[in-house]
């Protein structure tokens, strides 16, 4: 299977929600994924599945010289 990555997007949006609700028992809201697009300090990545669908992401908080994992 072939991976790419992208820059999280709105599109993903749906997809991510889903995941997370299957991984984590406290999984995190859509609402606090909206609020990361727009988080000056987030970097947020998917990894897409050859027929575009999101199999994994991960995100980062950038702070001066740290970075903090979030998902």
């Amino acid at each position: 299977m072939s991976i790419r990555i992208e820059t999280f997007k709105q599109e993903h949006l749906e997809e991510i929600t889903a995941l997370e609700q299957q991984c984590f028992e406290t999984p995190w809201s859509k609402a606090t994924f909206e609020k990361e697009l727009d988080n000056s300090i987030s970097a947020y990545f998917v990894a897409l599945s050859e027929t575009g669908h999101v199999v994994g992401y991960a995100g980062v908080w950038m702070m001066v010289d740290v970075g903090n994992i979030t998902n």
